[in-house]
């Protein structure tokens, strides 16, 4: 198709007119889910759970890409896509804790694509294999509102010593008495006010924010030079440990993050499963780096520090650890068997939860 000189400077004053004009800021989005990621984009603008992260825009309640192509829920499925000359669709809501709403709607879905990849999309039922993601954004969050202080001080009159001359009626014998007392006014010396005490952990449930584990690594020591790649599933007997990634918002700066374990009963899951033999012990560690795709037991990060020994009853949740969060860093945890202890689950966060996760408070 043939375009005029005129009909191409409509097309680029049109994309101009589009283009965000408000006070912007960039951000990146992570999925949290059955499969979680980075966000990037195909060339297309098509944005996908899986690929390198894009860069992305917010002016006000919109948001843009980094080619300026308006992004939107393409109708009629609703699937997430930034196309050139779109004006983009208006709804988008960061909170201070970088979860990420549209219109109010918190959760989205992603269905599987190709090449490990996922597709996001408004509404369920739009592609194949579809199951419940959370978003998160790691820039253009709002400050959280610092707590309420106990209140000001009443204002009191500064200490001052007054002298009260008290005159007595006089008595049998012509004397007149005077009586002098010492009167202190002013307030009392305030107690100072006792200072909260920062929680010992953070609640072992999902109902706050929550980090989920963004790689599941299996490493099998029969087995030492085999990389198996990222895994759905967490695992530990006298063979294989498991070694969860997590990537921590730069929202999370200054907040408490608490590493913990949700083992629900087999009755109250919806979308997930367990096995469990043994003694049902299992050791849970920090490690000293981040694992990869291609961490193998041999070349795995060494121990930095064991955090605890937990035996595993179903439903219960167990806090592991509680920490200062390492905004804006990854950081890996390997899960062990203990004895004759054999666990393998289905990493879900849909009811109840089932599982590693880092909350945080």
């Amino acid at each position: 198709m043939r375009y005029t000189l005129a009909s191409l400077a409509s097309l680029a004053a049109a994309a101009q007119a589009l283009a965000p004009r408000g006070e912007q800021c960039s951000f990146h989005l992570k999925a949290a889910g059955s499969a979680s990621g980075n966000i990037g984009q195909l060339s297309s603008g098509q944005a996908r759970i899986g690929l390198s992260p894009a860069t992305f825009k917010l002016d006000g309640d919109t948001a843009w890409d980094s080619q300026g192509r308006g992004c939107w829920w393409t109708p009629p499925t609703k699937l997430l896509q930034c196309d050139v000359g779109q004006i983009p669709e208006k709804g988008w809501k960061f909170e201070c804790d970088g979860s990420v709403s549209f219109n109010g709607q918190k959760e989205f879905y992603q269905c599987d694509a190709d090449n490990g990849q996922y597709n996001i999309y408004l509404l369920n039922g739009q592609g194949k294999d579809c199951a419940k993601v959370t978003l998160t954004s790691d820039g253009c969050t709002p400050e959280c509102p610092k707590p309420k202080t106990t209140g000001a001080q009443p204002t009191c009159p500064p200490k001052e010593t007054v002298t009260v001359t008290q005159q007595q009626p006089p008595k049998t014998i012509t004397v007149t008495q005077v009586i002098t007392s010492v009167v202190t006014q002013g307030c009392p010396t305030p107690t100072p006010p006792q200072q909260p005490q920062p929680p010992k952990s953070c609640p072992t449930n999902l109902s706050g924010p929550y980090e989920f584990p963004h790689l599941i690594i299996p490493v099998d020591s029969s087995n030492p030079d085999k990389a198996a790649g990222t895994s759905y599933n967490g695992q530990a007997d006298s063979k294989i440990s498991s070694i969860f990634n997590f990537d921590i918002p730069g929202s999370y700066k200054g907040k408490t993050c608490s590493l913990v374990f949700l083992f629900p009963k087999k009755e109250n899951l919806e979308t997930s499963d367990w096995k469990l033999s043994g003694s049902g012990e299992v050791v849970f560690s920090k490690l000293k780096g981040v694992a990869n795709q291609k961490t193998t037991a041999n070349n795995a990060p060494a121990v930095e520090s064991e955090l605890k020994t937990v035996q595993i009853v179903p439903g219960n949740g167990y806090s592991i650890a509680t920490f200062d969060c390492p905004a804006g860093n990854a950081v890996s945890f390997q899960m062990k068997s203990k004895g004759d202890t054999s666990l393998w689950f289905f990493e879900d966060y849909n009811p109840s939860p089932l599982g590693l996760y880092i909350t945080v408070c």
